[in-house]
């Protein structure tokens, strides 16, 4: 700035708060750092004539719009014919075009849920809780009647006695959560808001009678 003619001092500064509006500084900040600047200058160079003192730091009052091609740049004339200086935004950031970019997780893929299995041959479902894939915990309990018959579970042990089987396809999440602890007070309090699950009653000994209302009013 000290090596431009005293007359183009505003016109620069213009152009550089101008340059810097558009990359999305804000102007606090941009007023901030050229000032600090010219102070800075003007101790180095001992004049501080040489500085324009009659800088206008709000030369522009400025508005963001969003471009829009073959109107954007009528718009921008008019504004600036009432001293307004149109800043032009981009209408769709790429943050939103990467995110819609990103593949669907499958229902079997996902982790971290409370699910629920229905009887196909009456009203009564499970509810139960994982961290790991849907499809992998589904698959182990399809595979659950093969075992022991003392180390079946509430699943195996309802479609053995009943002769009964369940809606495999059927894959309904109830609740996502990661954090472990959370996930089995979710599981808890669905299942006690469920009067029709198979689940034992051991199932809920843990959730707290705070929830009681809850469940109730839910």
């Amino acid at each position: 700035m000290l090596l431009a003619d005293v007359r183009f001092h505003t016109s620069n500064l213009n152009l550089v708060k101008s340059l810097l509006v558009n990359t999305c500084f804000p102007d606090f900040f941009i007023n901030k750092h050229i000032n600090r600047r010219i102070q800075t200058l003007c101790k180095k160079s001992g004049d501080a004539n040489r500085i324009d003192d009659n800088v206008d730091n709000n030369t522009f009052n400025r508005i963001l719009i969003p471009y829009v091609r073959g109107s954007g740049e009528s718009l921008e004339r008019i504004l600036r014919s009432v001293e307004l200086f149109v800043v032009n935004t981009v209408p769709k950031k790429l943050n939103l075009l990467i995110g819609r970019g990103k593949d669907k997780i499958e229902i079997g893929h996902r982790t971290g849920i409370v699910h629920k299995l229905d009887c196909k041959d009456c009203d009564l479902c499970y509810i139960g809780q994982t961290k790991r894939y849907l499809d992998t915990r589904i698959n182990e309990h399809r595979a659950g009647i093969k075992k022991h018959s003392g180390n079946l579970s509430v699943v195996s042990n309802h479609r053995l006695t009943n002769d009964h089987d369940f809606d495999w396809s059927k894959r309904n999440i109830l609740h996502y959560e990661s954090n472990n602890r959370k996930r089995e007070i979710a599981e808890m309090f669905c299942v006690k808001k469920n009067p029709k699950t198979i689940n034992l009653k051991r199932d809920t000994e843990n959730l707290s009678d705070v929830y009681d209302g809850i469940v109730t009013n839910t």
